[in-house]
Formats: structure tokens, sequence, C-alpha cells
């Protein structure tokens, strides 16, 4: 069920910069290359970033250091989670962040835990740690924000050259 949060969370960050992705475009983009199937899901956070680099964006993965997520989502700049919050891992986005609570709006993922805890959609970092393990974060620059991601400082985290913002039309699938 939770197979496709890679391809979600990837068109989520991109449409943060104005692109036009849908989630099955992505994910055709994704399994074409080795980035995900259907049994695993995405093949790890650094497939997470190869599929936004191969839309064509800049991504980077790190640790969770929670100094760099909070500055990067305090000032606009999205960042996708890889989690064991449910069996099988996923990704989820911090959308924005508000510094009176010192909590992140979670995209997503607050929808489902709020059917499922009546929690809503904002949790502090310590809040998130407690829902399960972190494996990582994914840094993504957001033109709409005035201050650049870390991601910027990295050149592998810029994307390739065949990406594009603007996606090809999927081919049809054939009913069998």
């Amino acid at each position: 069920k939770w197979s496709l949060c890679g391809p979600v969370a990837a068109v989520a960050m991109a449409r943060s910069r104005g692109g036009n992705w849908t989630v099955a475009q992505a994910k055709q983009y994704a399994s074409q290359n080795g980035l995900w199937n259907a049994d695993q899901g995405m093949g790890g956070l650094e497939a997470e970033a190869k599929l936004l680099r191969g839309m064509g964006y800049a991504a980077k993965t790190s640790a969770a250091d929670w100094d760099a997520i909070t500055r990067d989502v305090a000032t606009g700049n999205p960042v996708s989670l890889s989690t064991t919050f449910i069996d099988g891992g996923h990704y989820v986005v911090l959308e924005k962040y508000d510094p009176q609570t010192g909590k992140f709006k979670v995209g997503g993922l607050g929808n489902v835990l709020k059917k499922s805890t009546g929690r809503g959609q904002w949790y502090s970092a310590q809040e998130l740690r407690e829902l399960g393990g972190i494996n990582g974060a994914l840094h993504f620059d957001s033109p709409a924000s005035p201050v650049a991601s870390v991601v910027t400082a990295d050149p592998e985290a810029a994307p390739s050259s065949s990406g594009a913002a603007s996606p090809p039309v999927p081919a049809p699938v054939t009913p069998s």
C-alpha cells in the first residue's frame, strides 16, 4: 500500500518548485531507472535523491541533522525524511516550520497519523523521533525560498542533465 511514498514525496517536492510531474510519471521514471519497484518501493534515500535529480531538481541526502533540517524548512526549503514510522519504511515531507511551537508541518503522513492517532499534522523533532526511526534526510532547494538550501553547496546534488521540470507524457498502460 505504501510503496508509492517515494514517488509521492518526490512529486510533492517538485511541485513546491512549480514542477508539474504526476505520481504516475515519477513512478514510471523511477521504475525505468531501477530506483523503485512495487515490491520494495524506493531503493533507499539515495534512490529518492536520484529520482529528484532525474526529474531536474537538485537533491542531497544526509544524516538527520536537525539543525540543518530546521534551517532548511524554516526558510522554505522542504526536507524529506526516510523513516520507519510504518513497517517497511516511509518517506515524509516536512513542508513548514513554526518557530513559535518548534514544530514541523508533515505533509501526507500527518493526515495518516491524524486518522490513526487523533493527532494533527504538526510535530516537533522529538515527537517525530518518538514515532520511529529516521534513516536520513533529503534536502531540496526551493526557488520560493530567499535562502539557499544546504543542497546548493554540493556539486553532486545537481540535477541530471537528462532531467526536466516538465516530464514526458508516460506511455499508456495496456490493460491485460
